[in-house]
């Protein structure tokens, strides 16, 4: 017994669908995943009403996540620093809250149920970067030292 395909499409938060009527179509896949704040309330005519993931950074949350998804909708955390994952953790476990570090301030208060939450490894962001966009890897600086050091 074969497994069932599912369709997916990624809509991003740019001015294009805006008086596109694709709501419906959008819809119709199985899997509709947004781009950080991205708006659906009073858009779902051009852009849909259905987010089964959200992908975000902090500084991209929504203040009132429930305004903009589903009640079931997936919330991956795409962190590019540090401070993203200390964020997450005191924002999940009511500690208290992180406010520098960021280039715009995230929520403090975050209205999310924790299950709904997930984190994409910081791995598959480097390798996208790598393969996808043919950006060059940096290494630390102990490994070049190193390198440099047994070359010369």
């Amino acid at each position: 017994m074969g497994l069932r395909c599912r369709r997916c499409v990624v809509v991003g938060n740019g001015h294009r669908l805006r008086n596109s009527s694709l709501g419906d179509a959008i819809n119709k896949y199985d899997v509709v995943i947004r781009l950080n704040n991205a708006p659906v309330a009073g858009y779902e005519s051009d852009v849909g009403s259905k987010t089964t993931m959200r992908l975000f950074y902090p500084e991209s949350a929504h203040f009132d996540p429930k305004v903009e998804n589903n009640p079931d909708t997936l919330l991956v955390l795409v962190a590019f620093k540090a401070m993203d994952f200390h964020w997450i953790e005191t924002i999940l476990s009511d500690k208290k809250r992180v406010q520098k570090g960021f280039w715009k301030q995230p929520p403090l208060i975050w209205d999310v149920n924790p299950k709904q939450i997930r984190i994409l490894n910081p791995f598959f962001m480097e390798i996208a970067a790598d393969k996808l966009l043919s950006l060059p890897m940096q290494q630390p600086r102990k490994i070049k030292q190193v390198m440099m050091g047994s070359q010369g």
